[in-house]
């Protein structure tokens, strides 16, 4: 049998060093098409599922996260997985790892979104710019997406930048054909930023966790290498679609089709120096928008934080509403200390009542739950989901997030932290502190997530789990060149950057890697393989609309804001050309990097 022919699916073949590895041979196991027939089920399972990723197939709703439980439900049924298998792939370590990631950087996110970090970030930079020229502002708000998003992911730069961008063209009355620009400027720019960081998009964290062993630490992708070798790139690629965005918009200029759009006009009420409290005090209520962000999601390919990102919406979107004039500031001046009573609570959400106030929380003792729902719950939720406006607790958040950032930068092989616990760690700490500080029950926060999420996650890799098990997988990257990358030459690199767009951009990017992740072999220094499949698969995002929820969120923004639809089309004709000159100029810098003989 040919050597190359191995993949790791034991569990205790992760847990050890490479000196145990290469001296034991009962945890290799040894996966290829042994029956035809299983190879086959697992083939049509994947054409069957892909279209429900991809689309909102409206005649048979099942959506994405039942099509992945019933095509991880084929597997077993099939005879492909045991029942033992299933259990085995669910509490594999690179999976528990994934998730938590996930689960804890979502809760961080979620209290720096409460606490209008992000949102004060996008008003200190676009208050003051009300007579900026159109290139001017569009340089800032993609520098600024750009820089947030590998921080804080792309999604919530994207959550934030959105509606402040448009706001600020409809308190301006820009022209009308700038607008797709915004929006495509909003996207490129938090694809490109994402690619920077391990916590910046799915793709990166589901890398960055199934290469945290110690049999892959020539394969590893930590925050040091992705800031070493993929951060230059990035850079190139910003600057280069700005090029892109700029001849793009010199095109569509003349598009009368622009011209004809139905787009809201700017509304006098709001404080144009004000652009987030402007764009986050809209008249549409919390319940609307949270039904249209949850009905674009519908179809969307699966990522980290996506489902959950329209429960934000209700926490602090409008809340920042209260900022937009001085006098709102000094009647709520008891709201800038920490709550220590229901009493007060009371007594502000009374004041508010009183003043005519429409937000979802402004509303009495009524706010939105974890279903976008508006529902009657006791007005001491409103206190836990609201800010807190607590200096020393916003102090310590952002002291714990630096401290977190700092350890995933200083991880190596001798002082190891782990990249699923870490996240899960600081956001448990935050609970504990916002309920010792602020007096806060940590119930409504851990409610307001999308637990969804993780079942769909599961089935994910239960499925994929399958498809590997019955040798498909194995045997087209073997055949197609990705189970031994030699990736000595150009037509190699070639080879495996068109490969990864390709498999991400027909099949999605969350089960390509799975299939791509389950032929890295142990032992071996395949970080190249890893930075190359990064790189190729977060620049996906760029011409992607159905299979991501990132840019649905804009495009949705979008509509709701400004009553304009970024099609499919209008997004592939810019992102196509951008995608293919980033993809390739990023990948000569990666190449030019990996030269250099230190490796971090």
């Amino acid at each position: 049998m040919d050597p190359s022919d191995f993949v790791p699916v034991t569990d205790s073949a992760y847990l050890i060093n490479c000196s145990t590895y290469n001296a034991t041979s009962d945890v290799v196991t040894y996966v290829t098409i042994t029956s035809d027939w299983k190879a086959i089920v697992s083939f049509i399972s994947i054409l069957i599922s892909v279209p429900f990723m991809l689309f909102n197939i409206k005649f048979f709703p099942i959506g994405q996260s039942g099509m992945l439980l019933s095509a991880a439900l084929l597997q077993v049924a099939a005879g492909i997985l045991q029942w033992s298998d299933v259990y085995t792939i669910a509490r594999k370590a690179a999976h528990l790892r994934t998730i938590f990631m996930i689960l804890g950087t979502t809760m961080v996110i979620r209290f720096f979104a409460r606490e209008r970090i992000l949102a004060g970030i996008f008003n200190v930079v676009l208050k003051r710019y009300g007579d900026v020229k159109f290139w001017g502002f569009v340089w800032r708000v993609s520098a600024l997406t750009a820089v947030l998003s590998p921080v804080f992911t792309a999604e919530a730069a994207c959550f934030v930048a959105t509606p402040a961008a448009l706001k600020f063209w409809r308190l301006h009355s820009r022209d009308p054909n700038e607008v797709e620009t915004i929006l495509l400027t909003i996207i490129s720019s938090s694809t490109i930023g994402s690619v920077v960081s391990i916590v910046g998009n799915l793709q990166m964290m589901i890398l960055a966790s199934f290469t945290d062993f110690p049999i892959f630490e020539g394969s590893r992708l930590d925050l040091r290498r992705s800031l070493f070798y993929l951060g230059p790139p990035a850079v190139t690629a910003f600057f280069l679609n700005l090029a892109v965005l700029r001849i793009h918009h010199v095109l569509i200029k003349n598009d009368k089709t622009y011209q004809n759009q139905d787009l809201y006009n700017g509304d006098s009420s709001f404080d144009s120096q004000d652009p987030i409290s402007a764009a986050t005090s809209f008249e549409l209520s919390g319940r609307s928008i949270a039904r249209d962000l949850e009905s674009s999601l519908t179809g969307s390919v699966l990522t980290s934080k996506s489902m959950a990102w329209h429960n934000i919406v209700s926490d602090s979107n409008f809340e920042l509403s209260r900022n937009s004039n001085a006098s709102r500031k000094q009647s709520d001046s008891d709201r800038e200390g920490c709550y220590t009573s229901d009493s007060e609570i009371s007594s502000v959400s009374r004041n508010r009542s009183q003043r005519g106030s429409t937000s979802g929380y402004d509303a009495g003792s009524s706010c939105m739950d974890h279903t976008g729902e508006m529902k009657d719950i006791p007005c001491r939720n409103y206190r836990c989901l609201a800010p807190s406006d607590c200096l020393a607790f916003q102090v310590l958040m952002c002291g714990m997030f630096c401290a977190m950032m700092i350890l995933f930068l200083v991880s190596h092989k001798q002082f190891h932290v782990d990249v699923g616990l870490l996240p899960f760690g600081i956001c448990t700490w935050l609970l504990l502190l916002d309920a010792v500080i602020n007096q806060r029950s940590p119930i409504p926060m851990v409610r307001a997530m999308d637990w969804a999420v993780f079942p769909t996650l599961m089935a994910y890799f239960i499925w994929m789990g399958g498809v590997n098990n019955s040798g498909l997988s194995h045997w087209v990257s073997k055949n197609i060149g990705l189970s031994n990358p030699a990736l000595g030459q150009a037509k190699d690199i070639a080879v495996l950057i068109l490969v990864i767009l390709f498999g991400c951009y027909c099949f999605t990017s969350v089960p390509f890697l799975l299939v791509v992740l389950g032929n890295l072999k142990p032992c071996t220094k395949q970080l190249p393989f890893v930075l190359y499949v990064a790189w190729a698969a977060t620049m996906t995002n760029m011409v992607t609309l159905y299979g991501n929820s990132t840019n649905m969120m804009v495009v949705n923004r979008g509509i709701q804001d400004i009553g304009y639809r970024l099609t499919f089309w209008r997004l592939f004709k810019y992102g196509l050309p951008a995608l293919v000159a980033s993809v390739a100029c990023g990948a000569m810098v990666i190449y030019t990097m990996l030269l250099i003989p230190w490796t971090p």
